[in-house]
C-alpha cells in the first residue's frame, strides 16, 4: 500500500476501535455472575490449577457439560492462573478479545473486496476497500447482539474462537496466491488446517464453517461455478483436494461430539423423537435460521434467554412464516444464482454455519444472542460488497453507507445501554424474569433470582420470586421432558424464610409440598419433623422420619428427631432406643474420624 493508503488504514481502525472501546468500556467494573460463570470458572475445581489431574479431566472429561471442549478449559485455567479470580482482569480481557477481532475481521473484509476486484496492491482500489472494511467492522464491533460476548466472563472462548476462525480463513486465502512457492503454499494451509482444528477444541460454534471456503471458490475467487457439473468434474478435483483435511478434522471431532452426548447423566442426554418430534425440530431450524436475518437489524428487547422455543407449536404463526421466509429465499437466491452469486454463497453459508445452533437435540433451547458472534461476519462481508457495488455511483455508495453508519452508532447506543445488564447476577437475573413475562419456563429464572435477593438480604422479593417459581411450574407442559427440581428447592427455600420469620404453620406447609414433589430428601424431612414438632404435631412427624430411616438408617440425625418427637408423645421406651442407635452412630463416627 501506498503512504496515502497506511495513514488512511490506521486513521479508519483508530475511529473503528476508539467507537467500540466507548460502547464497551463499561465492562471494566464488573462481576463475575451466577449465569454459567460459577460452574465455568469461579465453582469449577478442574480449572483452578493446571496440574496433571487437570489436564487430564480437561481432555478426557464428557460428563460435567454437554460440550467436548477441552482447549475451551484450558482458557479458563489459563486465565485462572493469570488473574486468579479478579473478575475485572477477566473482562478487561474479554475486551481485548473483542477489539482484536474488530481488527482482524477489518482485514478479513478488505481482503475478500480485494479479492473480488482482482486487484490487489492496486493504489486506488485499497482506499475503496478499506472504507467498505471499517464500516462493516464497525456494524459487527459495536452491535448490541455482541455485548453477551463481551460482557459476560464465560463467553471468552466466543471471542477466542471468532479469532481462530479469522486466522485460519485469512491463512486459507493466503494460500491460494497466484505465484506463492508450494511449501509457502503448504505452510499456510497448514496453518488454516490448524486453527480450524483448535478453533473446534475449544469449542464448536464453527463446526460446519469450512463450508466457507467452498463457497470462496465461487465468490470471489471465481474457480468454481454453481452448476453441480462444475464440482465433479476433473478440473476441480485440486478445489476438493484442499478441502479434504478441513473434512477430516470435522468428522472427526463430530465423533468427538457422539461420544460426549452419550453419557449417564440425565441434563445432557439428547431428546428423543418421542419427547421432541420431527415437525417441531425442523420448524425450530426455520425459526433460528430466520431469527438471525431479522434480528440483527431490529435489536432490540435483548436478553440471555428467550422463551420462544419453550413448549412451542410448531404450526404457529411466527414459525410458518419463518419456513415460508427461509424457503422463499431460498428459491429467489438460486434463481438468481448467475446475476448475484455472492448472495446465494452468502445464504448458503447463514444456513450451514448456524446448524451448531439449531438445538435440533437439545432442549429447551433458545436463540442465543452469542451465538450470532461467528455468523454475524456474514453480514459484515455483505455490507462491504454492498458498498462496493454501489462505489461507482458516489451518490448511492455515500447513501448507503451514511445509512449502515447511522445504524451502527445507533446501535452502538443499545449495545451501552444492554451492558450494565451484565453488571453483577441480580441485574442480569432481572432482565431475564422481565424478558420471560409470565411464560412458564421463566421458573428457572424466578428461583435464581429469589436466591440472589435472598443473599443480598431482600426476602420480600425473595419470596415474591419462588412464589412465581411454584406457580409457573405448576403451569408448565413441558415437565415431561425436562424437570430439575425448581419447584420442591423453591418450597423449601420459602419453609426456611418462614422458619426465619417464626411463621413455623407457613413453613411447615411449604416442606410438606417441597416432599410431595422430592420425598427422598433427608434435609427437607428433618427440617419439616422440626417445624411439625415446633408446632406440636410430633404425631405428623413419625410417618416421614421412618420412612427416611428406611432409606438411610444409618443416619444419626434422623434418630435424634425421631427420638424428640416419640418423647414428646410419651413414647419414651422408643425414643430411648432412636437416642441409643443415635449415640452408636455418632460413636462410630468418631471412631473413624
Amino acid at each position: 500500500m501506498a503512504c496515502k493508503e497506511i495513514r488512511l488504514q490506521t486513521l479508519v481502525l483508530f475511529g473503528v476501535l476508539a467507537m467500540t472501546l466507548a460502547v464497551f468500556a463499561g465492562v471494566r467494573g464488573h462481576e463475575f455472575v451466577h449465569y454459567d460463570d460459577a460452574a465455568n470458572i469461579y465453582d469449577n475445581p478442574h480449572v483452578a490449577s493446571l496440574d496433571g489431574a487437570s489436564l487430564q479431566w480437561m481432555f478426557t472429561d464428557t460428563d460435567y457439560a454437554r460440550r467436548y471442549m477441552p482447549l475451551g478449559w484450558l482458557c479458563y485455567a489459563l486465565s485462572r492462573q493469570a488473574f486468579g479470580l479478579n473478575p475485572r482482569a477477566f473482562h478487561f480481557m474479554n475486551l481485548g478479545w473483542h477489539l482484536l477481532n474488530v481488527v482482524m475481521l477489518f482485514f478479513l473484509v478488505k481482503t475478500l473486496v480485494l479479492r473480488a476486484r482482482n486487484r490487489l496492491g492496486d493504489a486506488g482500489e485499497d482506499g475503496v476497500a478499506i472504507g467498505c472494511a471499517g464500516i462493516s467492522a464497525l456494524f459487527w464491533g459495536i452491535h448490541p447482539l455482541r455485548v453477551e460476548v463481551v460482557a459476560w466472563a464465560s463467553a471468552q472462548i466466543y471471542g477466542i474462537v471468532f479469532l481462530l476462525v479469522i486466522v485460519w480463513i485469512l491463512a486459507w486465502l493466503k494460500a491460494q496466491t497466484p505465484g506463492l512457492s508450494p511449501w509457502r503454499r503448504r505452510a499456510w494451509h497448514g496453518l488454516s488446517v490448524t486453527a480450524y482444528a483448535v478453533s473446534l477444541l475449544t469449542y464448536p460454534l464453527a463446526l460446519f464453517a469450512p463450508v466457507a471456503l467452498f463457497a470462496l471458490e465461487v465468490f470471489p475467487l471465481r474457480r468454481a461455478g454453481l452448476r453441480w457439473s462444475d464440482w465433479f468434474a476433473r478440473r476441480a478435483l485440486p478445489i476438493w483436494r484442499d478441502k479434504v483435511p478441513f473434512l477430516a478434522v470435522t468428522v472427526c471431532f463430530l465423533a468427538l461430539v457422539i461420544v460426549a452426548r452419550a453419557v449417564p447423566d440425565q441434563r445432557y442426554r439428547p431428546v428423543t423423537l418421542a419427547e421432541v418430534g420431527l415437525l417441531p425440530r425442523v420448524m425450530q431450524a426455520f425459526y433460528v435460521w430466520a431469527y438471525y436475518v431479522w434480528k440483527p437489524w431490529a435489536p432490540y428487547d435483548l436478553a440471555p434467554v428467550y422463551p420462544t422455543l419453550h413448549a412451542f407449536h410448531p404450526l404457529d404463526a411466527g414459525f410458518v412464516v419463518s419456513a415460508t421466509a427461509v424457503l422463499g429465499t431460498t428459491v429467489v437466491l438460486f434463481a438468481l444464482r448467475r446475476r448475484i452469486p455472492g448472495l446465494l454463497v452468502l445464504w448458503i453459508c447463514h444456513l450451514v454455519m448456524l446448524v451448531p445452533m439449531l438445538g435440533l437435540s437439545e432442549y429447551p433451547h433458545c436463540a442465543a444472542d452469542r451465538y450470532s458472534y461467528v455468523q454475524g461476519i456474514l453480514w459484515s462481508v455483505g455490507i462491504a460488497f454492498l458498498l462496493r457495488a454501489l462505489w461507482e455511483r458516489r451518490e448511492r455508495a455515500l447513501l448507503a453507507g451514511s445509512v449502515v453508519a447511522a445504524a451502527s452508532v445507533i446501535f452502538g447506543a443499545l449495545a451501552w445501554q444492554q451492558v450494565g445488564v451484565w453488571r453483577d447476577s441480580i441485574p442480569l437475573y432481572e432482565r431475564m424474569v422481565s424478558r420471560m413475562g409470565d411464560h412458564p419456563s421463566g421458573s428457572r429464572w424466578d428461583e435464581a433470582l429469589g436466591v440472589h435477593y435472598l443473599r443480598a438480604g431482600m426476602t420480600n422479593a425473595a419470596l415474591d420470586r419462588f412464589t412465581n417459581a411454584v406457580a409457573c411450574e405448576e403451569r408448565r407442559a413441558d415437565r415431561r421432558i425436562w424437570d430439575i427440581g425448581i419447584e420442591p428447592r423453591s418450597h423449601q427455600r420459602m419453609g426456611d424464610i418462614f422458619i426465619s420469620m417464626d411463621k413455623t404453620s407457613e413453613a411447615a406447609d411449604h416442606y410438606r409440598a417441597s416432599l410431595e414433589a422430592r420425598p427422598t430428601v433427608t434435609l427437607v424431612v428433618l427440617k419439616y419433623a422440626t417445624a411439625l414438632s415446633r408446632l406440636d404435631r410430633d404425631a405428623e412427624a413419625i410417618g416421614p422420619l421412618q420412612k427416611a430411616l428406611e432409606r438411610e438408617p444409618g443416619n444419626p440425625a434422623l434418630h435424634h428427631q425421631l427420638a424428640l418427637c416419640l418423647r414428646k408423645l410419651g413414647r419414651n421406651e422408643e425414643a430411648d432406643s432412636q437416642l441409643k442407635e443415635e449415640q452408636r452412630l455418632q460413636g462410630g463416627k468418631l471412631a473413624e474420624r
